[in-house]
């Protein structure tokens, strides 16, 4: 007898997500990978039910969305949570406080609701657990994944997209993808790469980075980004909306990829980065040494060992191309498909609870 599919509803702002920021990869491609396996329907948690309609087996929700909830109606639900940074008093001040106030309500509305909790990465997994009190037993880390056919080695083009940009034709360039926030530490990188110019290396940083959701104005940070740096000009170049093929073009034709945040919940870019085999460093902070493991350069948060740990990658062939390989090697374990079935474990836990 075969096994009944899983009816699992989600919300109708989630299911039309697209691939355009982080948030929005997670939740297309996980859904995509669960629609293969299970019923996926889209229901309005804040709406009442029609009568007559079947209740799922299960919700999924999004963590971060808080309520309405009048639909639920006695149904098991799981909720997704990147993170809860603003718990943490080392990363509350990077935050605009009446945000971390919004999301902290919100998150803790969810988790009233909740029955299993998918975070997305053992860091995150403790992190939540502490800052919402909650039985470790209901929280469950799955590690998100990679295209692997987007994402992959030796795509062309990255060096055009940086000259198009104002970075000088075929240019060597490390490359930093993230929303520009005090967090990401892209301060620490623009230090290092002011200190390699000085030392000869002839790179530009190209960066691909939007503005962050947690303020109104963004425009002192964005200022502060783009400014040249100090006795090196023309070495700050913004790619600006790249769709995903460029992203994966830049991401394979970078000498490196720094990510030396100082709090990840995941770090999607560190990993898409591997996937395309490019050398990564990475900060020891959050979740990125999980992501990474020994396939890149972990470090201290600081200009210093950001510069020291880039100069080595970029004067050093050998170690670079170890490094790639080594980290085309950890994304090939971590796929859509893998991330899917680990969030449709958690689903199925919480709908045979709920039975």
């Amino acid at each position: 007898m075969s096994r009944r599919r899983l009816r699992v509803a989600v919300p109708p702002h989630v299911a039309s997500l697209t691939e355009d920021s982080g948030h929005g990869k997670l939740w297309s491609h996980v859904l995509g990978q669960l629609r293969r396996s299970a019923k996926v329907e889209i229901r309005d948690p804040g709406a009442s039910s029609r009568r007559g309609r079947r209740a799922p087996d299960v919700w999924l929700l999004d963590g971060h969305a808080g309520p309405p909830f009048d639909a639920l109606a006695g149904t098991p639900v799981v909720a997704e949570v990147h993170e809860a940074s603003w718990a943490n008093p080392a990363l509350r001040r990077y935050l605009d406080p009446a945000f971390g106030e919004l999301m902290a309500a919100r998150t803790q509305a969810t988790m009233e609701v909740a029955a299993h909790v998918i975070t997305l990465s053992r860091s995150a997994r403790d992190e939540v657990v502490e800052a919402f009190g909650l039985d470790p037993a209901r929280v469950h880390a799955v590690l998100l994944g990679v295209d692997q056919e987007c994402f992959r080695p030796g795509l062309p083009g990255g060096r055009e997209l940086v000259a198009a940009a104002g970075g000088g034709v075929h240019r060597p360039y490390v490359l930093f993808v993230v929303v520009v926030h005090p967090r990401k530490n892209l301060e620490a990188v623009r230090d290092a790469l002011e200190s390699l110019a000085q030392r000869g290396f002839g790179h530009v940083l190209a960066v691909v980075g939007g503005d962050p959701a947690d303020r109104p104005d963004s425009r002192e940070l964005q200022r502060a980004a783009r400014a040249e740096l100090p006795g090196a000009p023309g070495r700050i170049v913004f790619v600006e909306h790249p769709s995903e093929p460029e992203l994966a073009a830049l991401m394979a034709g970078a000498d490196a990829l720094c990510l030396p945040s100082f709090w990840e919940g995941f770090g999607l870019p560190a990993l898409e980065a591997m996937a395309c085999g490019t050398p990564v460093v990475v900060s020891d902070r959050g979740s990125l040494p999980e992501v990474v493991g020994d396939c890149g350069l972990v470090i201290e948060p600081t200009a210093a060992a950001v510069e020291q740990a880039l100069a080595s990658v970029l004067s050093e062939p050998g170690r670079a191309e170890r490094l790639g390989a080594a980290g085309r090697a950890r994304a090939e374990q971590l796929t859509w498909e893998r991330t899917a079935a680990g969030w449709l474990e958690v689903l199925e836990l919480a709908a045979e609870a709920g039975e």
